[in-house]
């Protein structure tokens, strides 16, 4: 079992409308990306984004944030 993140302490409805706020084109985040090999902080920006009433969508784009030496 996992332990519980900053973000599941606020209400549902305060989160959507955070990221209803935050998360825009050309948004730039900093985040932790465990889908990498191996997990590390990545910078994401935020190409495009589009809600058609039923899903929300958000193209993405990583950026490595070390300069690959090879």
């Amino acid at each position: 079992m996992t332990a519980p993140t900053l973000a599941d302490r606020f209400p549902a409805d305060m989160r959507a409308a955070f990221c209803a706020r935050q998360v825009r084109t050309g948004a730039v985040f900093r985040l932790f990306v465990d889908t990498t090999n191996p997990p590390k902080i990545k910078i994401m920006v935020i190409l495009a984004t589009s809600n058609d009433g039923r899903d929300a969508i958000a193209a993405c784009l990583y950026v490595n944030t070390d300069i690959n030496t090879n």
